[in-house]
């Protein structure tokens, strides 16, 4: 039986986390997937498709938690960055 244990879920989502926010925001000003075409379920799992893309080719992400107001400061930090 695999054992995961709640430390490694949480490392998998705060991994995931930062990179989503980014590639979001990007999509959200991107020209062609911006537009209203697109519907904001497909440019959310596009994002998130990504984001899991993209996760482990970085070298590390801020142990914030996403919830509190440090994370509220890297989330607008990856928010302009990506914009």
């Amino acid at each position: 039986m695999v054992s995961v244990s709640v430390e490694q879920i949480l490392g998998w989502t705060l991994a995931l986390v930062w990179p989503f926010v980014r590639i979001s925001a990007m999509l959200l000003v991107a020209p062609v997937f911006g537009s209203r075409t697109l519907n904001l379920r497909a440019r959310l799992s596009l994002g998130f498709l990504l984001a899991l893309l993209v996760a482990p080719l970085l070298p590390e992400v801020p142990a914030v938690d996403p919830l509190s107001l440090a994370g509220l400061k890297v989330a607008i930090e990856q928010v302009i960055i990506g914009v």
